[in-house]
C-alpha cells in the first residue's frame, strides 16, 4: 500500500510539474504560435512589476523601429558636415530624429498587450507586446506617399522658381523630405512581410546633386572685419555658395563680444548675427545668436569664442541666408 501511495504521488508531482511547463508561454523564447513572426513583431518584457514588465515589452518592440532613426539621423548628421564643414553639429540630425520619433510614435499607436505571466519560482512578471505588421505597413506606406506628394510638389515648385534662391531653398526641403521618407522606408522594410517596402521614386544621391548644384549658383560677397570676414567666407563655400566679390548679395557677419574673468576664468559672451543684404544694398534682415566661451587663459578663451562663432555659422548659416532672402 505504502508502494502504491508513493506512486502515485509521484504521479501526482510529475503532473503538477507537466502543468508548470506547460503554462509558460510559448512566446518567452521569441517565437509564438498565436503571434507568428510573419504576421507580428513582437517585444518582450520582464520585471518585478506587470506594469513594468508590459512598459519594457513596449520598449522591446520598439527598439525595431529605434535601430532605423538612429542610423538615419547619424546619415543626416554626416550629410550635414559634409556641406558645411567640420565644425557642424547635430541640430540637423535632431530636427529629423523629432520628425521620425513622431511617425515611430503613431505606429506604435497599434502596439496591443495581450498576455502577461508570472514565474511561480521567481514571482517575476512576463509581458508580451505585439504590432500587427499588415496594420503598421499600411499606417507607413501612407506616410510615405504623404512625404513623395510633398516632395513632388516642392520638385515643380522648384522648376518653376525664377530666382536661384528659392531654388536653393526648394531644393533643400526635398532632400529633408527623402531623407525623412528613406527612414520611413527603413522601417516599413522592418515590418512588411516581404522586406521590399516602397522604393524610392528618385535616388537620394542625384537629389543632393541637385542641392549642391542649385547653391553653388548662388554668388555671395563675404563682408565684415578682416578676420571674421575670412572665417564667414570659407564657412560660406563649406555650405555650398559660390563666394566671390561680385556677387549680389552681400553677407556680413558682425560680432559683438565682452571679456570678464571671474574666479580665474576667462570669458567671452557676445553676439554673432549675418546680415544680408540684397542688389540694392538694402537689409534683407539679420540672423542673430549668442555665443559663449571660457578658459583659463585669456588666449585660448578667444580661440574657444572664434570656434563657437565658426562652428554656428556652419550649422545654420545656410538655412538663414535662404530663410532671410526668401521672406
Amino acid at each position: 500500500m505504502n508502494r502504491y501511495l508513493t506512486f502515485l504521488l509521484a504521479l501526482s508531482l510529475a503532473a503538477c510539474a507537466s502543468t508548470d511547463r506547460d503554462a509558460r508561454p510559448d512566446w518567452l523564447d521569441g517565437s509564438s504560435e498565436e503571434f507568428p513572426a510573419r504576421l507580428y513583431v513582437i517585444g518582450i518584457g520582464s520585471a518585478d512589476e506587470l506594469s513594468t514588465a508590459r512598459d519594457r515589452a513596449r520598449a522591446d518592440l520598439a527598439k525595431t523601429f529605434r535601430v532605423s532613426i538612429d542610423a538615419r539621423s547619424t546619415d543626416a548628421e554626416h550629410y550635414r558636415t559634409q556641406q558645411n564643414g567640420a565644425g557642424a553639429e547635430t541640430e540637423y540630425s535632431a530636427e529629423i530624429q523629432r520628425d521620425l520619433t513622431v511617425h515611430t510614435r503613431q505606429v506604435l499607436e497599434g502596439v496591443t498587450l495581450p498576455a502577461s505571466w508570472q514565474d511561480p519560482e521567481t514571482r517575476r512578471y512576463h509581458a508580451l507586446a505585439v504590432l500587427n505588421r499588415a496594420h503598421a505597413a499600411t499606417r507607413l506606406r501612407e506616410d510615405i506617399g504623404g512625404l513623395d506628394a510633398a516632395a513632388e510638389t516642392l520638385m515643380n515648385r522648384a522648376r518653376a522658381a525664377d530666382d536661384a534662391f528659392t531654388r536653393a531653398k526648394l531644393a533643400l526641403e526635398t532632400v529633408e523630405n527623402q531623407r525623412q521618407r528613406g527612414a520611413l522606408q527603413d522601417m516599413l522594410r522592418a515590418v512588411d512581410a516581404g522586406g521590399r517596402g516602397v522604393p524610392p521614386r528618385w535616388p537620394l544621391a542625384e537629389l543632393e546633386a541637385d542641392l549642391d548644384v542649385a547653391l553653388s549658383r548662388i554668388v555671395l560677397r563675404a563682408e565684415g572685419d578682416d578676420a571674421w570676414r575670412t572665417l564667414l567666407a570659407g564657412q560660406l563655400a563649406d555650405s555650398g555658395f559660390t563666394v566671390n566679390g561680385s556677387g549680389d548679395y552681400a553677407v556680413r557677419l558682425i560680432v559683438d563680444d565682452n571679456a570678464m574673468k571671474r574666479d580665474g576664468w576667462h570669458w567671452l559672451r557676445g553676439t554673432a548675427a549675418l546680415d544680408v543684404t540684397g542688389p540694392d544694398g538694402r537689409s534683407l534682415g539679420q540672423q542673430r545668436w549668442n555665443v559663449k566661451a571660457s578658459a583659463t587663459d585669456a588666449g585660448t578663451a578667444e580661440t574657444r569664442f572664434r570656434e563657437q562663432v565658426a562652428e554656428v555659422i556652419a550649422r545654420e548659416g545656410r538655412d538663414a541666408i535662404l530663410g532671410i532672402v526668401r521672406e
